[in-house]
This record gives C-alpha cells, structure tokens and sequence, in this order.
C-alpha cells in the first residue's frame, strides 16, 4: 500500500511538474510576445505568434496589408501616363489579385506593390510623389499611429513582395511597419485562420512623409553624373546584388535589356542570393546568422550598404535582412535595369 502510495504522488508530482512547464512555457512565450510589442516598434520582422498577440492586444490600431503580386497591365510608359498615373482607386479595383480574393488572412487589404508605384524613364517601378502614394495607403484604410503587417505568397515564401511593400512604406515615413516571417504559408502551417470575406475598409488618415533619403539612393549619388565607367574608386559603398548567382555570374540569362553591357555585374559589388538568407521554412534566418553571412561576403565595415538587382524587389528583401541583422541600409531603386540604360558599360564584370 505505501509502495503504491508512493508511486502515485510521484505520478501526480510528474504530471503537475509537467503542467508547470507547460503553463511557464506559455507564460514565457506571451511575454516574449509582449516584449516584442513594447520593445520596439523598428523591428523589420514578426512571427505568427507575435501577429496573433497583435491581433489580441492593438484591436483597430492594426491594418494586416496582402502585398500578393499583381502584375501591371502590358502597357506603354506613355499609355500608363495618360490613363493610370496616379488613379489609385481605379488601379486598385481594376488589378485586384485573384490570389487575395480567394484567400487572405481575416480584416486584411490588399497591397499591389504595382499600383504604390509607376514606370518611370530608367526605374521599372519609380517612387510616387508623397502625397500621391498618401492617397494609396488611405485607401488601405491606414490610419496615423497603426502598426502594420505585411505579408505576403510566393517567391522566397512570401517574403520577397511583402518586403518591397515595406520599404516602400518605410520610404515614405511609417515607423511601425513589420513583414510576417514565412508569409502566407507559415501562418497557415501553424494553424492561422483565413477568409474569402471581403475585408471592408474605411479610408484612413495616415500622412506619409517626403521619400527618404536615408534608404534610397539614386544612380547619380551612387555613381556620378556622368557616371565614371574607368574610375574603379567611384563607388564607396558595400554594392550588394540580391539576384541568383547563375545571372550575378553570367551564366544565365539576364533579367533586363543589357544594352550593349559586356558583363553581368558591376565591378566590386557583392552577390548575396536571397535563398541563402531564408530557412527551410521560408523565415529569414536569425539577425546573428544574418551578420555571420554578411560579413563572410567580405562587406567593408567602413562603408555604408547599398542593395541592388535588376529593378529594386530583389534588393529590398536583401534591405529587410540587412536590417533584420542590425545594420542600415539604402536600397538602389533603378537597380541594373537603370544602370544598362545609362551607363551599361559600368555592368563589366562575369
């Protein structure tokens, strides 16, 4: 009878242990939830359970954006002028993404990274006046003060257009302004819940501000006017090229007009494939791996980073774990589609 009575107080005494832990474990992660909230709002990056500690906790202060891609319409520079330029609500009811329709997570807008800009004389996707891009964000119904989560579906797991919708709305003066680690996918794997509902919006007051200097750099600060095609001490910067290493290298085809380029990259820069910078399950790796692989590229400390590819998506996901690890950025817009068009012979090097 003792022997038994032992046995069952070490059984009960495991299982409340084992209630402990699990209800600690709980407690642990709320609070790391918590902190992430109050900690700060720069952080470039949130988990689905950080989102769903959002959702519990900010109520109407949070606007989740779908930065699903949508292509532009096949349209000249000169028709896009005439018949779409700075339309938003035409824009956004006209290119609304099927993908989004179907499926998207509960109270979320849809972000068309392709409305928020405009092709431009040299960039694919050139930056709208503020006041302009201010009338697209409202339409999302952002408000003044919101936190916003991006995510995203697709290329590099959801992240590579949700984190061009963050830069953009980064350029533009929002502070609090996330991408969801893993996009669509990883919320759904980890048991978020999604809609065909139709998310109504009520358009918001949020103001954006003059494009940042500090995050853009135009191709005349980055390599004169006119550019130095001889001068190898032209660029002062980390140049780092986010596009795959068959194309950084020549070994396969280029994504734009090379117009008469007799290479693949540009002399100096640095090719950091986005692969390299996710996990298995489309998250970006740690800020600490980040760093590592950042600096095995051979970045030079004492200079600043500037990110690049063929016309500025690529470079903003490279720009997020950039910032994810720490470290400031500015993000070459125009990219190499610019580059071929003004200067191709800067692009010299396989």
């Amino acid at each position: 009878l003792l022997l038994i009575f032992s046995i069952t107080l070490l059984a009960s005494g495991e299982i409340h242990k084992a209630e402990g832990e699990k209800a600690f474990n709980l407690y642990r992660n709320r609070v790391d939830n918590i902190g992430f909230l109050s900690r700060s709002s720069m952080a470039p990056t949130v988990s689905v359970a950080q989102l769903r500690e959002l959702i519990k906790t900010a109520g109407s202060s949070l606007r989740i954006l779908d930065a699903t891609y949508r292509e532009r319409p096949a349209i000249s520079r000169e028709e896009f002028q005439a018949e779409w330029y700075g339309k938003m609500e035409k824009a956004q009811k006209e290119w609304m993404s099927d993908a989004y329709t179907k499926e998207h997570i509960p109270s979320a807008a849809f972000f068309n990274c392709e409305a928020a800009t405009y092709p431009g004389q040299y960039e694919k996707s050139a930056l709208y006046p503020a006041d302009i891009f201010q009338q697209y964000v409202q339409l999302l119904g952002v408000n003044k003060g919101d936190t916003v989560v991006v995510y995203s579906r697709g290329a590099c797991s959801g992240m590579l257009w949700a984190a061009r919708a963050w830069w953009l709305l980064r350029e533009y003066g929002m502070e609090r302004v996330h991408v969801l680690e893993g996009g669509l996918d990883r919320w759904k794997a980890e048991g978020g819940e999604v809609t065909a509902t139709p998310t109504l919006i009520t358009t918001g007051d949020w103001v954006a501000a003059a494009p940042r200097s500090d995050l853009f750099v135009s191709f005349d600060e980055l390599f004169g006017s006119p550019a130095k095609v001889n001068d190898t001490g032209t660029i002062q910067v980390n140049l780092l090229d986010a596009r795959p290493a068959g194309q950084f290298n020549g070994t396969e085809p280029l994504s734009f007009d090379p117009n008469g380029a007799p290479g693949a990259h540009i002399a100096g820069s640095i090719n950091i494939p986005l692969p390299t910078l996710l996990t298995a399950t489309g998250e970006l790796k740690t800020d600490a791996e980040l760093a590592e692989i950042l600096s095995k590229a051979g970045l030079d400390t004492a200079k600043p980073i500037v990110t690049m590819c063929n016309g500025g998506t690529q470079a903003s996901l490279l720009g997020l774990a950039v910032a994810k690890a720490n470290k400031k950025f500015r993000l070459f817009n125009g990219s190499l589609r610019e580059v071929a068009q003004r200067a191709p012979l800067l692009i010299s090097e396989k």
